[in-house]
């Protein structure tokens, strides 16, 4: 899912909408630009019981890969 360019909490509440259009146990790669998602969407996947399988920090993008619970 791409949230490139979206600031806080528009990544989340994209992620949110996009998790429900995915099995349980399949896993969601999110891209984001802005440093707050790492821990909102962290935080958000561990109170509703996903896995965060991965982050990655790269030059403009951050990968977040959710397993959905």
């Amino acid at each position: 899912m791409d949230a490139k360019g979206l600031e806080c909490p528009i990544p989340l509440l994209k992620t949110v909408t996009e998790i429900r259009n995915i099995e349980v146990g399949e896993i969601l790669e999110i891209l984001s630009t802005d440093q707050g998602s790492i821990s909102d969407i962290t935080r958000w996947a561990k109170k509703m019981g996903h896995k965060i399988i991965k982050v990655i920090e790269e030059e403009q993008t951050i990968k977040i890969y959710i397993r959905r619970g």
